[in-house]
Order: structure tokens, then sequence, then C-alpha cells
């Protein structure tokens, strides 16, 4: 027995290095997915809820997620205000909301529509899944939401808002058109 007793050391003692070694030089996982763009927010969940009922403070202005409606509103642009419940159904459904202070110079209002006829069509519903609204609780110019993101602007910006949109598009947490 006293033999074996210095190789079975030696196995030991070099397994526990090796050991050792291996889990200082561990390195987390990589992925090829892209950060997406914005702001990210706790997920304040997809509960519905009937017109007019109370729920919890939203943790992002624009709304990102949380308590909203049944009901999405048709993609396109809007002339008039939606309530926020509203939105964020449609956020839930992949799209993307784009709203601006309603005081924005008209010359502003109209680039948000230029860039808006740009955005591409969902790959996977074949329709432009997004709404462009005036909102007057903006607290910035212009702002966009996609399901626990928000991203804001003080002007116009194609690049951004297409970038946006892009790396947003169908990433809610229910795929329907």
């Amino acid at each position: 027995m006293k033999r074996y007793w210095l190789p079975i050391t030696l196995i030991v003692v070099v397994g526990a290095m090796i050991a050792l070694f291996a889990l200082a030089n561990r390195t987390e996982p990589t992925t090829d997915a892209p950060a997406l763009l914005g702001d990210k927010h706790t997920d304040q969940g997809q509960k519905h809820i009937s017109p007019g009922e109370s729920h919890v403070a939203y943790n992002s202005n624009l709304p990102s997620s949380g308590p909203h409606y049944d009901r999405a509103t048709t993609w396109g642009i809007k002339d008039g205000a939606i309530v926020d419940e509203t939105l964020i159904h449609s956020l839930e459904h992949g799209g993307v909301v784009i709203a601006y202070k309603p005081d924005l110079p008209q010359a502003q209002i109209n680039q948000l529509k230029d860039i808006f006829a740009k955005l591409p069509a969902s790959s996977r519903f074949n329709e432009v899944k997004a709404v462009l609204v005036p909102r007057a609780a903006n607290t910035r110019p212009i702002e966009l939401a996609a399901w626990t993101y928000t991203f804001d602007l003080d002007a116009p910006d194609a690049t951004k808002m297409l970038a946006f949109y892009g790396s947003h598009l169908d990433k809610g947490p229910e795929l329907v058109p």
C-alpha cells in the first residue's frame, strides 16, 4: 500500500491544480446578439386592465411595459392622443411607439412623418409595426418605446430612429400583427 501512496498523492495534487487553474481562467460565455438600442427598464408585466382601472405607476415615461388595455391601436400615424394603456398593448405585440410633444414645430412633425414612411415592414407580418402619435406627457420632444426599452431625442434623427425600430421590431412578448 505504501508504494501507491506517492503516485496517488501526485495525481490528486496535479488534478486539484488543473481544476483551480481552469476555474480561475473561466470566462463568461459570449453571445453574438447585438445590444439593443435604448434605455432598458424592468418588465412590469402584461396584465390587462379595464379602462379607468387604477394600476401601479409606470417605471418609464413613455411607458414600455405594465398594466394596459386589452386592445392595441392600429399601426400608423395618428393625429390625436392615444392613452398610454392602449399604446403599451401595441408594444406587447412587438411594435414601436414614436411619441412627440404636440407643440413640436410643424417642420419637425413633417420630418417624423417622412422618417415613419421609411420604416421597413416586419418580415414576419409584412406590415410596419409602429405608431407615430402626439403625446402631451412627453418629457422630451421625441420619445420612442418598445417592450421594456425607451429612447429619447431632442430632434428627429432618421438614423437613430430607424436603428431603434429595427433592433426592437417583433421583440415584444406577444408576436402577433
